[in-house]
């Protein structure tokens, strides 16, 4: 995307950057280079209750705590899934299956270039707008106005035991609660990951390093154009796809049709600590376990954030504004286009890279290969805990978890839920502590739980949370 999109605690939305084809959802088509809010249905008043984001190329995606899905922006393709082809410059509701009612139940979202993905609480994926590449999933290359379920493996059956998604330029992937990695859509570069560069029109199995066996202990995915990123529950990364520029991080520009293991800064040894991703259209970010960011691929724009514009093959290290030191203290990352953003644990956004339409929310006007501040900080915010842990005891049926305060917080709530993304909204609340650690007993040998804390102060509860996992002995 060439604009981007913040979500505040109190669940309004807010944008800047491309604004061609009313992806800012402001009731206007102008671009801007500072944060606009969100406008209501018809552009009457304002968005609210929104509690999760996703910007495609053109078009923008919202969910709401009440499990409905509301987007606006570009619907040549139908992206918007409001039954309609005709661009919406304030939010409208995703509807229902061939235009009846509403769509419901959904607990994540992601936007793709022409098409939006949603993911529900049952482990069902549905999917609308652009399908030349089968991208939705239903053994079908038609575009669709209104969601189509993707089907099972080979198309027989449905889809099912999904915890995460991530939509691409033609290409989605489904994240399996037993850690395996789905994918159907766009092959050309490989990006599917199955030693194969045919389209799939319905789910393959992601392979294993080399083509053997498949790939397994995934925690999170990533899209690009042509390339996709996977996290391990270890902590290393994975990609595979387009590498023209590097974005495999693998040290060359070979495409890769399975799985490479991206490698250590310097290009020793292997890149580890990590707990997010981001894919770019040709480059990637990642963020450690220290707040420390890192980025390869494609760097035309400054988007890798070393200070340079030429291209990376290994990790580098996003350097601090200005190029003095190194950015730190970082809870979240997301890639554009050609740009990245990262959110601090201080509440302040800074960005990187192509900034022509106003994306980086910046004082400044043109392309910045260090990172610069985006005028939009919210000193109201309270900010998610960080560091958390999730620890099986070797005796007992019992996970015991501890994190790091959040400056400002009085308590912290705990979620538990069997998907990946859980969240307030998608967890069970389990209960509400003063101080940084809580066991959770009783629990089922042998299953894999997730968690989720958020800080509490008085109302208040952050947007974010910080989120672990672990299996019960």
């Amino acid at each position: 995307s060439m604009h981007t999109v913040s979500l505040l605690a109190d669940g309004t939305v807010w944008a800047w950057g491309a604004n061609s084809k009313g992806q800012l959802g402001n009731n206007a088509t102008g671009s801007s280079n500072t944060a606009v809010q969100t406008s209501g249905v018809g552009g009457a008043g304002y968005f609210s209750g929104a509690v999760a984001i996703a910007a495609g190329a053109f078009h923008t995606v919202a969910l709401k705590s009440d499990n409905t899905v509301w987007s606006w922006g570009y619907n040549h393709q139908g992206q918007l899934g409001n039954n309609s082809t005709t661009d919406s410059s304030s939010p409208v509701q995703v509807k229902d299956v061939g235009g009846a009612g509403s769509l419901g139940g959904v607990v994540a979202i992601s936007a793709g270039e022409g098409y939006t993905v949603a993911l529900k609480s049952d482990g069902t994926v549905w999917a609308w707008g652009a399908n030349t590449g089968g991208q939705l999933g239903n053994n079908s290359t038609n575009q669709s106005t209104t969601p189509v379920q993707v089907l099972g493996v080979g198309g027989s059956g449905v889809l099912s035991g999904i915890v995460g998604i991530a939509a691409g330029r033609n290409e989605t992937y489904a994240l399996r609660g037993d850690g395996t990695l789905w994918a159907w859509g766009g092959n050309g570069d490989g990006q599917l990951g199955n030693n194969s560069s045919s389209p799939s029109h319905t789910p393959v199995q992601v392979m294993g390093a080399g083509g053997a066996g498949t790939l397994g202990g995934i925690v999170a995915v990533a899209a690009g154009a042509a390339h996709t990123v996977a996290l391990k529950s270890d902590g290393t990364v994975w990609a595979w796809g387009y590498n023209g520029n590097g974005a495999l991080g693998n040290n060359s520009r070979a495409e890769v049709h399975t799985p490479v293991q991206v490698v250590g800064a310097g290009g020793a040894g292997t890149l580890g600590g990590i707990v997010a991703i981001a894919a770019e259209n040709a480059s990637t970010v990642a963020l450690k376990s220290d707040g420390t960011v890192w980025g390869w691929g494609y760097n035309g724009n400054g988007q890798v954030g070393n200070g340079q514009t030429t291209d990376v093959l290994i990790p580098a290290q996003v350097l601090g504004a200005g190029g003095t030191g190194f950015l730190n203290g970082v809870v979240a990352v997301a890639g554009g286009e050609f740009h990245t953003v990262a959110l601090r644990s201080d509440g302040t956004v800074c960005a990187w890279g192509y900034d022509f339409y106003g994306q980086l929310a910046a004082t400044l006007v043109g392309d910045s290969s260090t990172p610069v501040a985006s005028v939009i900080s919210n000193p109201d915010w309270l900010l998610a805990p960080t560091g958390l842990t999730a620890t099986p005891s070797a005796t007992l049926p019992t996970i015991s978890l501890s994190w790091t305060a959040s400056s400002g917080a009085t308590a912290y709530n705990i979620y538990r839920s069997a998907f990946s993304d859980v969240s307030p909204l998608t967890g069970t609340f389990l209960t509400q502590v003063s101080g940084t650690s809580y066991n959770n007993t009783g629990l089922s040998d042998g299953v894999l739980y997730y968690y989720s804390v958020t800080a509490v102060a008085g109302e208040t509860e952050s947007v974010g949370s910080v989120v672990a996992e672990a299996v019960a002995k």
